[in-house]
């Protein structure tokens, strides 16, 4: 079955990717706030390489910036359920690790496919539950440990 499963597409993806570097790190996170998920290498011998995603919008997404109150201010370690009205759940953790020596956007972020609304739900782990309704997407929404703000009415 050789050939039948990947495509070599790296030539197309543009210059930086053929380029040898010795890697140390990656750290990923929405570099311009565009809800499209950018990757950073570090390159042991130069200049890091930003793989800038440019690729067309496919669906509808949210990211949360997390605070904690009772918790750790960065909300590390807290569990978000994101909810759509079609009644998918997706579930994320805040988390900043994931490469050696690099840390990543600790926003969560999650794409929700057609969704206009979704319902937050934000584990803290002081074990603080905070239940946040009717958020657009699209957007990037400030989630303080144990404030609920109107629907829809979150910064």
């Amino acid at each position: 079955m050789e050939g039948t499963l990947f495509r070599e597409i790296t030539a197309q993806a543009g210059p930086d990717l053929l380029k040898p570097i010795v890697g140390r790190g990656l750290a990923i996170g929405d570099y311009d706030n565009d809800g499209r998920l950018d990757v950073l290498v570090v390159d042991a011998e130069g200049a890091p390489l930003l793989l800038h995603n440019e690729t067309p919008a496919v669906g509808n997404w949210v990211q949360c910036r997390l605070q904690g109150t009772r918790s750790n201010r960065d909300g590390l370690g807290a569990l978000v359920w994101v909810k759509t009205e079609e009644g998918k759940r997706y579930l994320r953790l805040c988390q900043t690790d994931g490469s050696y020596m690099s840390a990543s956007d600790k926003r969560v972020h999650c794409g929700v496919g057609t969704a206009k609304v979704v319902d937050i739900e934000v584990y803290w782990p002081s074990g603080q539950i905070d239940v946040h309704k009717q958020i657009p997407t699209n957007r990037i929404v400030s989630l303080i440990e144990g404030k609920i703000r109107g629907e829809g009415r979150l910064s």
